[in-house]
């Protein structure tokens, strides 16, 4: 059974269309709000959890001197990176009162478009390079433990869960 708006050999995504399926009479203001919330929602959440991860390693690690100053310079790095994402989100994609149209103004649209789109790959690629980032503190610290090389890679594993 097709949904509304659905056409046949149209594919769903996660939560619904793809974007690039979705009709232009689609786009209401209601839908450009809630795009551009769900886009600075995922940055936020995307931050929270490389910094509850990198406190959880400031537990484990607290007594090492150098990694809790690599773990407060990588927070520090996050923090600034996403609040800069987000601001700059909020720059670009708000409307401002002399649009006139609001979130339906060309002028909004062009000035939100590319923006957002270079913020968006800017993102992906500081997303994957801090994931990993993240991922190599402990690993960098398991190799040094004295521990058996089969007591190394269990313990290397559990941290390495992060990939999947």
């Amino acid at each position: 059974m097709l949904a509304e708006g659905q056409r046949p050999g149209q594919t769903w995504g996660l939560l619904g269309l793809h974007l690039w399926d979705i009709p232009l009479i689609r786009w209401t203001p209601a839908f450009m709000q809630s795009m551009v919330s769900l886009i600075l929602v995922y940055m936020a959440a995307s931050m929270m959890v490389k910094i509850s991860l990198l406190t959880l390693y400031l537990r484990l690690f607290d007594p090492i001197q150098r990694v809790r100053r690599i773990i407060w310079a990588c927070i520090a790095i996050l923090v600034s990176f996403y609040v800069g994402c987000i601001v700059g989100g909020l720059i670009f994609c708000l409307p401002r009162p002399s649009d006139a149209g609001g979130w339906m103004s060309t002028t909004s649209h062009a000035r939100c478009g590319q923006p957002q789109i270079d913020i968006s790959i800017t993102q992906s690629i500081f997303g994957a390079v801090s994931d990993f980032g993240v991922l190599a503190i402990p690993l960098h610290l398991v190799v040094g433990l004295k521990l058996s090389l089969k007591k190394k890679i269990g313990v290397s594993a559990i941290f390495l869960t992060g990939l999947l």
